[in-house]
């Protein structure tokens, strides 16, 4: 909701935690990007590593447009988006998905404590739903934000803005817990307080990237961050 003024820098505890998805709530980063890597070279591509790296946390749209050209019409963003899409939702349903450890612990205490829960992800409603469905995180979560619902991917707000109008709030008053460096710049611009998740970049990264906590996992949560939620 930007230009809205309100307090909540002023309390103690947030209101609500916007959860990326992939590097944060599950461990799929490599998948992610070993697929990018294979769709790329059967396009006669070969991108390093680090140009890999560089899409994590970006809609598929705009990755398509960062690798073959801005130059892209819509129809053939359409058609190359739902081939990679095909490719990695076959991956997403048969492969071993493992969630980032202590996510369930740290998602059961937000719900006893009455503090509300929204995954906020690039990711299309159907791959969201996946991951959810396989590691029984449904319950977990009072609202999903999907790529379906943004017009505008990460660094750009728009998606923990609506994150946190889906329970009622403002990002000033929430924690945003990111992997990616897209992600926490999308973090900041909200105005949010940002945890970063140390599963695809180093501390440094995280927190030249604006981070105020960082940790490697929910079972090395700060001290000071966990009185806050």
């Amino acid at each position: 909701m930007p230009g809205i003024v309100n307090p909540c820098y002023s309390w103690a505890m947030f209101e609500a935690v916007l959860f990326d998805m992939d590097g944060v709530v599950v461990d799929n980063m490599p998948l992610h990007r070993d697929v990018w890597t294979t769709f790329a070279r059967e396009r006669g591509l070969d991108p390093t590593e680090a140009q890999i790296r560089a899409m994590d946390g970006r809609r598929a749209s705009d990755i398509l447009k960062a690798l073959l050209g801005e130059s892209l019409t819509p129809d053939e963003i359409l058609e190359l988006a739902a081939l990679r899409e095909d490719i990695y939702r076959k991956r997403l349903e048969t492969e071993t998905l493992r969630a980032v450890p202590g996510i369930e612990a740290f998602l059961r205490s937000l719900r006893d404590k009455g503090t509300g829960a929204v995954l906020a992800t690039s990711a299309t409603p159907g791959n969201a739903e996946i991951v959810l469905d396989r590691l029984d995180l449904g319950w977990a979560f009072d609202a999903l934000v999907t790529a379906a619902d943004v017009t505008r991917g990460k660094p750009d707000p728009e998606v923990y803005h609506t994150a946190a109008s889906r329970v009622g709030t403002y990002a000033t008053c929430c924690l945003v817990i990111e992997d990616a460096l897209p992600g926490l710049a999308a973090g900041m611009a909200a105005g949010a307080m940002c945890l970063g998740m140390a599963t695809s970049e180093d501390e440094p990264a995280l927190r030249g990237a604006g981070a105020t906590w960082v940790a490697k996992d929910f079972l090395a949560l700060p001290a000071d961050l966990l009185d806050m939620v």
